[in-house]
């Protein structure tokens, strides 16, 4: 059932500095805006409950997404679905990828709903997970202490529940290189 949303304080950080200080700060108050369409809905949900918001949209260092032929794929935090369906690299090189994206919700949801958001909710019917874990995906986690890489397939605990610590955020998607000849569907 959906509520009217409880009350909360709200911070638009530019850097990510700024951001990881108000995580530290807030620790296990606060929660990362980027897309807000599944955090919103459970916090209508009073799934979550917030005190402070921390919405990272501003932070344009966290928008990007990268193709090295040596090293692979990077996806920043801020990279929504339909950024990532309509990436050349990405359509050229990991179409399994777009196929995924594709199938997230509607046009709406894919223009403001973020991949790493999506990986973050945990749930078990999230379209770009598959894709991740078959590619031997990784996650880079920074927080005010530094950062570290984890394995995507070692990112959940149980549906809707991951390892990121209250103070951690996550920045990146890391897909290695495909091996030469490789093929992916996602259906």
């Amino acid at each position: 059932m959906l509520r009217k949303i409880k009350e909360f304080e709200y911070f638009k950080p530019s850097t990510l500095s700024e951001a990881m200080s108000l995580l530290a700060q807030y620790k296990g108050k606060a929660k990362i805006l980027a897309g807000g369409t599944d955090l919103l809905i459970q916090m209508k949900q009073r799934n979550l409950t917030p005190e402070y918001l921390i919405d990272i949209k501003n932070i344009s260092e966290l928008d990007y997404i990268k193709h090295n032929e040596n090293e692979g794929l990077k996806i920043g935090a801020l990279v929504t679905h339909s950024s990532l369906v309509n990436s050349e690299v990405i359509q050229e090189k990991y179409d399994f990828l777009v196929e995924a994206s594709l199938a997230v919700g509607s046009v709406q949801t894919r223009n403001k709903g973020t991949v790493v958001g999506n990986i973050c909710n945990a749930s078990p019917s999230a379209d770009t997970i598959p894709s991740l874990l078959a590619s031997d995906a990784s996650l880079k986690l920074i927080s005010s202490k530094g950062a570290r890489i984890v394995k995507v397939e070692e990112f959940f605990v149980s549906p809707f529940k991951n390892i990121l610590k209250e103070t951690e955020l996550v920045t990146e998607i890391q897909v290695p290189k495909l091996p030469s000849h490789s093929v992916g569907s996602y259906l």
